[in-house]
């Protein structure tokens, strides 16, 4: 560091009490390199010296060669004031801060940074491009993959780790065995380092084998640039093959908005839902169809965990749902047609899907035939949590920007969503 001549310089130990006297120690360290004149801008009681010695400049080492016993630190001349502190005064600040080799954390300390290396809240859902492609970690953090592979004996999902072209790590699923069922879901995870490259590698014959590609940033991670992307007026299904994943599951306590257009047959057209089991089990979603809005609340299929709304449907209509303090709302082309208040019974064990339904993991439903134009949610505490706007990213693929997390999220069903406008 330099110090400049004519900088501010604040006298900080043994001032007097009316401020009129530097101390010696101070004075002498100084002056051994400069003149010290006293500016009273600052008030008697905290005086300010400035520094118009014959040099230039001084550095730092200037000081602690010439004056070992101070440490120097002195602000320019634009008007912030520096400071002096002795050896004394540098042990006191540094008492209970970390050493540079990290040998003296307490407990409490060693227990907080074993988990900055673990999966943190935030987290980018990759657009995945086939099997046995590869991928390059922005930061430090984890790759998570997540699917539903045919249950052949011995599939499974990898994650491979390759680090100058020799694969240093490998994790993989449990493997498949034959059993009741045709298919059935995995997951595996593997830890990086910014730049480390993973190939994602896959055993399944499953037609939709809903894949989802993850990376979890580690909680102490500070490394993140959100994703280049340009928002639209909407996203629109070109079949009723495509959705997305939330990550969320939805809960009877959450103020939850959601704005989309019906485009194609007004008899079929699911925004969002998820639920545990056909018909009977936990769910939640909005179903638009033949002449009929239908909402699932939380429950199975009866009155009281139901509301069906009989009202004229038609293409290009759009509709608004809003649902807060289990109230909700529904608006069509700007008009409220209906509300109803449920009673308040809890959650579903199952992420919510946009534009369509995640029927217990599986996705299946009405699919989508419309725009989807915004989908919000706030928790019970009315935190905004998620705010998907429509979007392209940077390769104008459609997808979904959530603003909270600043995050791209993609189609994991088959074919692909068509943007709307770009927002000017």
């Amino acid at each position: 560091m330099s110090i400049k001549q004519g900088s501010n310089y604040l006298a900080v130990s043994n001032v007097s009490v009316d401020g009129d006297t530097i101390s010696a120690n101070t004075y002498n360290s100084l002056q051994s390199i400069g003149t010290v004149n006293k500016n009273q801008a600052q008030g008697a009681t905290n005086p300010v010296y400035i520094w118009t010695g014959t040099y230039a400049e001084f550095t730092a080492q200037d000081v602690a060669n010439t004056h070992p016993e101070w440490l120097c630190y002195i602000t320019d001349a634009a008007g912030e004031i520096g400071r002096v502190y002795t050896a004394a005064e540098v042990d006191r600040l540094l008492v209970n801060k970390a050493n540079t080799d990290a040998d003296n954390f307490t407990d409490v300390g060693m227990t907080y940074i074993s988990k900055l290396g673990y999966f943190g809240e935030r987290y980018e859902q990759i657009r995945l491009l086939g099997n046995g492609t590869s991928y390059i970690a922005p930061a430090n953090g984890w790759f998570t993959l997540e699917g539903i592979i045919a249950a052949i004996a011995g599939n499974r999902l990898y994650l491979l780790l390759r680090s100058n072209n020799d694969y240093i790590a490998v994790n993989k699923s449990a493997a498949m065995a034959m059993g009741a069922l045709a298919s059935y879901r995995r997951y595996v995870s593997i830890p990086v380092r910014k730049g480390d490259t993973v190939f994602v590698t896959y055993e399944s014959t499953a037609t939709d084998p809903d894949f989802a590609l993850r990376f979890y940033y580690a909680e102490g991670n500070t490394d993140y640039t959100p994703p280049e992307h340009t928002l639209v007026e909407y996203i629109e299904g070109t079949s009723n093959t495509q959705y997305i994943r939330t990550n969320i599951k939805p809960a009877s306590n959450m103020h939850i908005y959601c704005k989309a257009k019906i485009t194609g047959n007004a008899s079929g057209f699911l925004p969002f839902g998820a639920r545990v089991a056909t018909y009977d089990g936990a769910q939640f979603n909005l179903n638009i169809t033949n002449q009929t809005v239908t909402v699932d609340w939380f429950g199975g299929n009866n009155s009281a965990n139901r509301w069906s709304l009989n009202t004229t449907i038609a293409q290009n209509d759009i509709w608004e749902f809003e649902v807060e303090n289990s109230v909700v709302t529904l608006t069509r082309n700007g008009t409220v047609v209906g509300t109803h208040t449920f009673t308040p019974t809890g959650t579903v064990s199952r992420e919510l899907y946009l534009t369509g339904l995640n029927n217990n993991g599986t996705p299946g439903g009405a699919g989508t035939t419309g725009q989807l134009y915004a989908f919000k949610i706030w928790d019970s505490n009315n935190n905004l949590i998620m705010d998907m706007q429509p979007a392209k990213d940077e390769s104008n693929v459609a997808c979904l920007y959530n603003a909270v997390m600043q995050t791209l999220y993609y189609n994991s069903g088959t074919g692909s969503y068509t943007a709307g406008p770009d927002i000017n």
